[in-house]
């Protein structure tokens, strides 16, 4: 699997994805059974960025990245 600067990013993006299920049935926005069945399909939807790096005393980079972060993934508007 690749890695980045020591980190497995297949194994990163499988536990986060894992994470991110368990969520979803704790809050009941999903159901067990088909959280089993997503585990076969062949792209998930979730993926670990690993190509964005900070450096120490860049407050401005780590503040756009957070704003990055922040924004929703789908533009709400185009959904109506």
């Amino acid at each position: 699997m690749p890695t980045h600067e020591g980190l497995d990013i297949g194994a990163l993006t499988e536990a986060s994805r894992r994470a991110v299920l368990r969520l979803f049935v704790r809050r009941g926005l999903l159901e067990p059974q088909a959280t089993q069945s997503m585990s076969g399909w062949p792209n998930e939807g979730l993926h670990v960025h690993n190509r964005i790096s900070l450096r120490a005393g860049d407050p401005a980079s780590a503040a756009g990245l957070a704003r990055f972060c922040s924004r929703a993934p789908v533009a709400l508007g185009g959904l109506a």
